[in-house]
């Protein structure tokens, strides 16, 4: 039944990568490291995303991403959002090419906004 629980937050990290059109050779950010965010993050990585880096304020969720294969996991706790947005182009070496975010919480989406911009 645990692989149950996850088939919900599965079919939404699909849909948001099939409407993100994650294709080969982009740069993913995920905003958030959820049940939703990690599977996006998975799902990036198997459409063949580059590279996959996901964002949290806790880190066993960060240590979560790291172990299902995020290639750079980041605790944004306490930076601002334009601090954490040029930490995280510098650690792209460009801006992503897509952002999902996945928390539902202001400095989250303030941060997709600001690293897409």
């Amino acid at each position: 039944m645990e692989e149950a629980s996850l088939i919900e937050p599965l079919s939404v990290g699909i849909h948001a990568c099939r409407k993100a059109n994650i294709g080969m050779g982009q740069k993913v950010l995920v905003l958030g490291a959820g049940p939703v965010g990690l599977v996006s993050m998975m799902v990036a990585k198997a459409t063949n995303a580059t590279k996959a880096f996901v964002t949290d304020v806790v880190d066993h969720r960060l240590a979560i991403g790291r172990e299902l294969g995020a290639d750079e996991c980041i605790n944004v706790k306490g930076i601002n959002p334009n601090e954490a947005a040029q930490m995280i182009i510098d650690k792209f070496g460009s801006a992503p090419d897509i952002a999902i975010e996945c928390s539902g919480v202001q400095s989250s989406i303030e941060l997709a906004i600001k690293v897409r911009e």
